[in-house]
């Protein structure tokens, strides 16, 4: 991993980001973390991200940790950023990761940023515009979306009084027990998945962080968080027109109420919406890494090969090629559509590599519709057959 990576923008700005995960990725995931934090938030995902072989980026905001601070901006200014490192790094295509307060960045790149280059787009415990409400949240956060807007320094007051002076203390443990006791008032999963021994020493190292400039970076986010945010989520071109979106929330998550987030999801037709029973702000995210990070990067091609009445369904391209990511399903339960042809060589090379058996082989790239009524769609497979590209 590579923590304190920069890069100089041509408006002089500075921008630093972290790298997680794998040296040797099959895929780059554009990790845009919470409000307020910092790049280290993704450290968490980490191992996750190495065993399924992607390389995290995970860049602080203008204002957050060592970036620049940026007078005026706006969320839609933040893809062209993302671009920036992107082409640093020399990545042509990439995915998107939002988690809570990096929900709008998340939106926005999906709004500017083309499905030639976004592959597709994950948000997990997101914010959205306060328009959709505020039902679920908790009351601080509330008043601090309605004030910010109106006064910035009252905000930037209130966040150096709070977080802003603990956070910068050269004692550590000053702003522990300060973070430690805020967390006994959150959601009983969302406070034992902080404290976990495995994650308090990032969520520590991630808030004092996100504070080591002041507090101005936070209080301009909390403003453009109560704001109109610059674009409305109808406008964002989803599914077939566009790219995958993905939300995942906890139903008794009181940082960004449920709510909001069934009214942006009916905003955004063919957006997908996972909602975790039982679980906070935190939790479910913490707990099912995995299967976020699966379910983003399964917008990729999935490889099948048809044996009787089963379809033995391996996920490839940018997945790692692993046992536990092959499984034999009924075939009346799948439906396919024709997706990436190209990739139909690289899947039968990694195939033919692994040496997976097959009675009939026949590769389809496709993507896996989940719905029981999907079965009604078949539209149409690809084969090889004699390293021929073929149609069914």
């Amino acid at each position: 991993m590579k923590e304190n990576e920069k890069i100089t923008l041509e408006d002089g700005r500075t921008l630093c980001y972290a790298v997680y995960g794998s040296d040797t990725p099959r895929a780059t995931v554009i990790y845009n973390h919470g409000f307020p934090s910092s790049r280290f938030e993704a450290k968490m995902w980490h191992d996750h991200c190495t065993k399924h072989k992607i390389r995290l980026v995970s860049p602080d905001r203008p204002g957050y940790g060592q970036s620049s601070f940026q007078k005026d901006r706006r969320f839609l200014d933040w893809p062209a950023d993302v671009l920036a490192i992107v082409d640093r790094l020399q990545i042509k295509q990439f995915y998107i990761l939002g988690v809570s307060g990096g929900s709008p960045y998340a939106l926005a790149c999906l709004k500017e940023i083309g499905k030639d280059r976004l592959l597709g787009v994950t948000v997990a415990s997101g914010l959205y515009p306060i328009k959709y409400g505020t039902a679920g949240m908790m009351l601080p956060t509330r008043i601090l979306l309605w004030v910010a807007p109106w006064s910035t320094k009252l905000v930037t007051f209130l966040f150096e009084f709070a977080m802003g002076k603990p956070a910068r203390n050269p004692d550590p443990k000053v702003f522990e027990d300060m973070f430690s006791k805020e967390m006994d008032r959150r959601h009983p999963g969302d406070r034992d998945a902080v404290k976990d021994p495995a994650y308090w020493p990032t969520f520590v190292q991630m808030a004092r962080e996100s504070f080591v400039q002041g507090s101005e970076g936070s209080s301009w986010e909390a403003y453009l968080n109560g704001s109109d945010w610059g674009f409305e989520l109808e406008e964002l071109r989803i599914g077939k027109e566009g790219v995958k979106l993905t939300l995942w929330h906890g139903d008794e998550d009181m940082n960004t109420g449920l709510d909001a987030t069934k009214k942006a999801h009916a905003a955004m037709p063919g957006s997908e919406l996972h909602v975790c029973e039982g679980e906070g702000h935190l939790s479910y995210a913490l707990k099912r890494v995995d299967e976020i990070l699966i379910d983003l990067l399964s917008f990729s091609p999935y490889l099948v090969a048809s044996a009787g009445n089963e379809v033995l369904v391996v996920r490839t391209g940018s997945l790692v090629q692993e046992e536990k990511q092959v499984h034999r399903v009924p075939k009346e339960r799948w439906a396919y559509r024709v997706f990436q042809v190209l990739e139909v060589f690289k899947a039968l090379q990694a195939l033919m590599e692994r040496q997976v058996p097959g009675a009939h082989l026949v590769l389809k790239v496709c993507q896996v519709y989940k719905d029981k009524e999907a079965n009604k769609e078949l539209e149409g497979n690809v084969g090889i057959r004699d390293n021929k590209v073929t149609k069914d």
